[in-house]
């Protein structure tokens, strides 16, 4: 199946070919976050309005767009104009070190750190990810990364730390679920952490409710302490779309856990929610949660139309 995405496998445009392709382009796309699947998705499919003649993107297609976006950074021979020895070593440390620290070897990541001609917080891939980005996404060995955090240079504050996708280290565990992470990160009281906005204005917070990480986003809520935060996080429509998100995915524990931290509500939106998800049959402990999360919001934000409201009980 590697054939269909190393280009070894030319297309040959037949129903076995064609079925083989979908089955591995499935593979690849199921394994993606939802964030990562729609900038996938939606650039190929731009890409294919701008070329007439293409009918569909096949797996080396998406291949290729994630390896844009992910792969170690390699700086194109033409581009070395100057000092090309210097560069060239440092792109392949680069690499090395992108290697090193997906596959969790600490002793090669300090070895090649040591040297300080590379440090923690350089941009190793194409999208922009330093290495803390990577160790964050792809190990769950919480030494690694707090070894890696005690190699950032003097007075470097975490929330300066962003990928290509204005990504901190905090929206990359927040994506992943990657709760052991979001400790060590919420450890180094970096107050800007929690209320960084990426490039489409998303938090951590709403990235993992969004991806449904309920113990990840349980552990940002505990540190939501604030007036301050509770007003960026909470406040305007923005926030009623944290609470629709979490009512919509059924999470109703989760959902009466942030519920609490709101003054107010700011539109129908949370109500309609709650219309549509309520489950029309519950056990003790859900009739428990969701009446008490029903109750809560009525007493929050007595304002609204109870023409919204249309629970089956």
């Amino acid at each position: 199946m590697l054939g269909f995405i190393d280009g070894t496998l030319i297309s040959p445009q037949t129903r076995l070919w064609r079925r083989s392709d979908a089955l591995v382009k499935s593979w690849i796309l199921a394994s993606l976050s939802k964030q990562t699947l729609t900038y996938v998705v939606d650039s190929l499919t731009e890409k294919l309005h701008q070329e007439r003649n293409a009918v569909d993107f096949n797996a080396k297609d998406v291949w290729d767009a994630l390896q844009t976006m992910y792969a170690p950074a390699v700086v194109p021979p033409e581009l070395l104009v100057e000092d090309t020895s210097r560069d060239r070593q440092r792109s392949e440390e680069h690499q090395f070190l992108y290697r090193m620290t997906l596959h969790g070897d600490w002793n090669a990541v300090e070895l090649v750190l040591s040297d300080r001609e590379v440090i923690v917080i350089d941009k190793i891939t194409n999208n922009g990810n330093t290495a803390l980005h990577v160790v964050v996404g792809a190990t769950k060995k919480p030494e690694f990364l707090e070894k890696m955090l005690g190699m950032m240079p003097e007075k470097t504050q975490l929330s300066d730390v962003r990928n290509s996708d204005g990504s901190t280290l905090l929206h990359v565990a927040a994506i992943i679920g990657n709760t052991e992470a979001a400790k060590i990160l919420m450890m180094t009281r970096d107050p800007d952490l929690l209320l960084a906005e990426d490039n489409e204005g998303q938090t951590p917070l709403a990235l993992a409710l969004s991806n449904m990480h309920t113990e990840t986003s349980k552990h940002l809520l505990e540190h939501i302490d604030t007036d301050t935060q509770k007003d960026v996080l909470f406040s305007s429509t923005s926030g009623d779309e944290l609470l629709v998100t979490v009512i919509s995915s059924k999470d109703f524990g989760l959902a009466l856990n942030l519920v609490k931290r709101y003054t107010t509500l700011h539109s129908d939106a949370v109500l309609m929610a709650i219309a549509q998800n309520f489950p029309s049959q519950l056990n003790i402990l859900e009739k428990y949660i969701g009446f008490f999360l029903f109750l809560v919001i009525l007493i929050m934000n007595v304002t609204l139309s109870c023409q919204f409201i249309c629970l089956r009980c």
